[in-house]
């Protein structure tokens, strides 16, 4: 299916130069990358903007008319104008489950990357099997901004061999799941602190506890300790002194 569908919405012949101009040479300039780019919405919107103000003359439409309206699809009364923001989301999670699909280098790598996004945040649940967690205390990259946008959307995505952290006994919390729930917890704070856990290699709270589970010892919550995982963790420096008192 097409992304949107502006020829049956306008049809006088000066209209048709207009569509021509914006299906055939404005948007596949501008989105032929937008497989693999990570605006945000203000950044899509300022494009938007930027062509709306030229093309939506040449279209006859006004531009003060209801956004809703413009980039509403037709069957609901709209114009069905390109967002693109749509298209941004479209191409990527498109592009995502193909290469999925395909044996090859790039689905490999993409998996590799994904395991180090998945060991970074922390969680023990695949994160796009997990997306009411916020991933914003980690490095923003594609795969969070991926994140973020199906967390809006109320989405999951299953993925066969995504990698997360094996859990040695049941009922373990994730750290970084816990942190989450502190009321007012900022993701700088979420930021500091994670530095810390991945620097101590940690994941979950039971290892950071003894072998009961009923208490944590306190050389544990600062530097002079690290656990023993057979995980390839990041190599990084020490964090500060205070981000270890906020952890």
């Amino acid at each position: 299916m097409p992304l949107f569908c502006v020829e049956n919405t306008f049809s006088t012949p000066s209209d048709e130069g207009g569509i021509k101009m914006l299906t055939g040479r404005i948007l596949p300039r501008i989105t032929y990358s937008m497989a693999v780019t990570t605006f945000s919405e203000k950044q899509c919107k300022g494009l938007n903007t930027a062509i709306d103000q030229v093309m939506l003359n040449k279209l006859n439409v006004h531009r003060n008319m209801p956004k809703l309206v413009i980039y509403s699809p037709l069957k609901w009364g709209g114009l069905n104008y390109p967002s693109f923001q749509v298209i941004q989301d479209q191409k990527g999670l498109l592009y995502f489950l193909q290469q999925l699909r395909w044996n090859g280098t790039i689905p490999n790598d993409m998996l590799v990357v994904l395991s180090g996004v998945q060991l970074m945040s922390g969680l023990v649940t695949p994160i796009f099997e997990n997306t009411n967690a916020n991933l914003n205390y980690i490095p923003h990259g594609w795969f969070v901004h991926q994140h973020r946008r199906l967390r809006e959307m109320k989405v999951t995505l299953w993925i066969e061999y995504q990698w997360s952290p094996q859990l040695q006994r049941e009922g373990v919390k994730s750290i970084m799941e816990e942190f989450q729930t502190i009321t007012g917890i900022t993701s700088g704070i979420l930021n500091k602190a994670n530095w810390c856990r991945i620097y101590a290699r940690v994941i979950t709270i039971s290892d950071l506890t003894t072998v009961r589970g009923n208490n944590i010892p306190g050389h544990q919550m600062w530097d002079t300790w690290r656990a023993e995982f057979t995980i390839d963790w990041p190599i990084i420096k020490r964090p500060p002194d205070k981000y270890w008192k906020i952890f």
